[in-house]
């Protein structure tokens, strides 16, 4: 049986948790979405390059890209249907 490391699936921010103002990490990739009021004032998102590499020479890279990919899919999936914060 194999062992996922603790960081499987999780290559990129897990959207469901964005909040203002504040840096949310996954493994390879992090953001910001900036606001001081009622709008949205700017977004970042930076590669962390040393991360990257390390998830790209990784074993289990093409299965846990896959998941990462599929759990940004369903989350924009959930804002298109208006469900992002109710699960």
């Amino acid at each position: 049986m194999n062992s996922e490391p603790e960081c499987y699936g999780k290559i990129f921010p897990d959207l469901s948790r964005t909040l203002f103002n504040q840096w949310l990490e996954g493994r390879a990739f992090k953001m910001l979405v900036e606001s001081s009021g009622m709008g949205i004032s700017g977004r970042t998102l930076s590669v962390k390059k040393e991360e990257w590499k390390q998830c790209v020479a990784c074993p289990s890279y093409r299965e846990c890209y896959d998941l990462s990919i599929a759990t940004l899919l369903l989350h924009q999936a959930m804002q298109d249907f208006g469900l992002a914060r109710a699960l």
